[in-house]
C-alpha cells in the first residue's frame, strides 16, 4: 500500500487533522490485514513530527479509555506527551488495547517502564501474555521479572508476527519457562518454540527425548550451529530408527536434521537410490562432503555460482532442479 511507503517530508504536507481522519480508517484496515509490525513502526515514525514538543506536563490531553479506543491512537502524541499523559492505572486497565495499537519502539519502552512501576517485583502471567510486540523492546532485567510458567504464555511471547527475538532474550524466556515446575521440551513446547530452538545451549537441547521428536512436526534447525545440529541429529536418528527398514521413509523423517549427520550415515543414504532435495544437500556439513569425495564414498560435486554451495552429481543425489542448476 502506497501510504506505508510515504516519507516524513510527504506526510509533512498534510495537516494534523487530515492525517488523523485518514488514520481512523486506514489503521483498522492494516490491522485486519495483519500488516507486518515493522511496516507499522515505520509508518508511525514517518507520520509523526520529528521534533518533540517540550512541556512541563501533559498538554495533548490525558489518555483515557475513550482516547485509546480511537482507531488513530496514539497519533497526536510524541514520546514525551505519551509518557506524561498516560497514567499507570489507565495503562493497567487498558493494557491489551494499548499494546495492540502502539507500534513505535520508543512508546513501547514507556509502556514497559510504567509496568515496572505497577508490578515492581513480578509481572503476572496474564499481563505478560498480552504484551505482543511490546515484549520485543524489553531488557533482560524486564524479562527477569516476568512470570512465565504456562505454555500459553510461552506461545504468546514467541509469536512470529510480533517480531524476532535477540538471542539472549529469547533464550532467557524459554529457559525461564523450563525452570518453572521442571517443565520439559515436549511436543507442544517444540512446536511453539520452532526455529527459536537454536537459541538454546546444547546442554538444554540434549534434554529433548526421542519421543518428543517423534510427536513433533519437523523442526526448522537452519539457524542452528553445527554442534546444535549434531545434538538434534543424534536424538532424531534414535527417534526414527524403527523406520530404517524403508530408507525413503527414514530419509523423509530425518531430512530436517541431516545437517548434523556424520559421514558414515550420509554414505549409507548415498547408496539407497534416494533423491535428495537441493536444500537438504546444501545443509550437509561441507567437511562431510569433502571427506566423502576424498575417500571416494561420494561422487565429485560441482560448485554452484558464487554461493560456494555443493551440488552433487552422485546417484544418491539429485532432483532435476539440482541438475539444471549444476549445468
Amino acid at each position: 500500500m502506497l501510504p506505508l511507503h510515504l516519507t516524513r517530508n510527504i506526510w509533512g504536507q498534510f495537516q494534523t487533522k487530515s492525517k488523523r481522519i485518514f488514520l481512523k480508517t486506514f489503521m483498522p484496515i492494516l490491522r485486519k490485514l495483519k500488516t507486518q509490525k515493522m511496516k507499522l513502526k515505520n509508518l508511525f515514525r514517518q507520520i509523526i513530527p520529528l521534533a518533540a514538543k517540550r512541556a512541563a506536563g501533559c498538554t495533548e490531553g490525558v489518555i483515557t479509555q475513550v482516547i485509546i479506543s480511537d482507531p488513530a491512537f496514539p497519533f497526536g502524541y510524541d514520546e514525551t506527551q505519551f509518557d506524561l499523559c498516560l497514567d499507570s492505572p489507565v495503562l493497567k486497565d487498558n493494557l491489551n488495547s494499548i499494546c495492540e495499537k502502539v507500534d513505535d519502539a520508543g512508546f513501547q519502552k514507556i509502556i514497559l517502564k510504567k509496568l515496572s512501576l505497577v508490578y515492581p517485583s513480578e509481572v503476572p502471567e496474564q499481563v505478560v501474555q498480552v504484551l505482543g510486540s511490546v515484549s520485543r523492546v524489553a531488557t533482560l532485567e524486564d524479562i527477569s521479572k516476568w512470570r512465565i510458567s504456562k505454555v500459553d504464555t510461552l506461545s504468546a511471547l514467541l509469536r512470529t508476527e510480533d517480531g524476532s527475538w535477540e538471542k539472549a532474550k529469547g533464550k532467557e524466556i524459554i529457559e525461564k519457562y523450563l525452570k518453572t515446575s521442571e517443565k520439559t521440551l515436549g511436543p507442544f513446547e517444540l512446536t511453539i518454540i520452532g526455529s527459536n530452538l537454536c537459541l538454546l545451549d546444547t546442554s538444554t537441547l540434549k534434554t529433548i527425548t526421542p519421543i518428543s521428536i517423534q510427536n513433533t512436526q519437523p523442526l526448522n534447525v537452519a539457524s542452528c550451529s553445527l554442534e546444535q545440529k549434531k545434538v538434534l541429529y543424534n536424538i532424531s536418528s534414535t527417534a526414527f530408527l524403527i523406520y530404517r527398514a524403508s530408507f525413503v521413509d527414514y530419509y523423509n523423517l530425518m531430512k530436517s536434521y541431516l545437517g548434523g549427520a556424520p559421514l558414515h550415515d550420509v554414505v549409507i543414504l548415498s547408496v539407497q537410490n534416494i533423491n535428495m532435495d537441493v536444500d537438504v544437500f546444501r545443509s550437509l556439513q561441507l567437511d562431510v562432503i569433502k571427506i566423502g569425495i576424498k575417500q571416494d564414498c561420494l561422487q565429485p560435486c560441482t560448485m554452484v555460482g558464487s554461493t560456494s554451495s555443493w551440488i552433487g552429481t552422485s546417484p544418491f543425489f539429485v532432483t532435476s532442479e539440482a541438475q539444471t542448476q549444476a549445468e
